[in-house]
């Protein structure tokens, strides 16, 4: 395990401290995308899953869907897709993640 680095984190008037650590190597990244009228829950239990298999696992809500549903009439599959690469992008930018390993778990829609 390497110490990637210690930071500082705003919590109100305060700030604590902190250490992010990260393997040394780097890990598989996996986007789980759900289906149309489903939500991220769906597949947090895979991704906990394969996550303790030593993978990054993102799980995320298009827009119109769990917190967002009352959009659900006005989203369009442009926004989905904006949705889908903006968690794509998220996913392979964090350190951790080897980017030539990537995969992405979809169902229904969101395959």
């Amino acid at each position: 395990m390497k110490h990637d680095a210690r930071l500082s984190i705003k919590v109100a008037d305060q700030t604590i401290q902190g250490t992010l650590l990260a393997p040394e190597k780097l890990i598989p990244g996996i986007l789980f995308i759900h289906g149309w009228g489903g939500s991220q829950e769906q597949d947090l239990k895979k991704a906990e899953e394969i996550a303790q298999l030593g993978c990054l696992c993102f799980t995320f809500d298009l827009r119109g869907h769990a917190a967002t549903e009352p959009q659900r009439l006005e989203v369009t599959r442009s926004d989905g897709l904006a949705d889908v690469v903006a968690a794509y992008d998220f996913l392979v930018n964090q350190e951790m993640v080897d980017r030539s390993a990537i995969a992405v778990v979809g169902t229904s829609y969101g395959g």
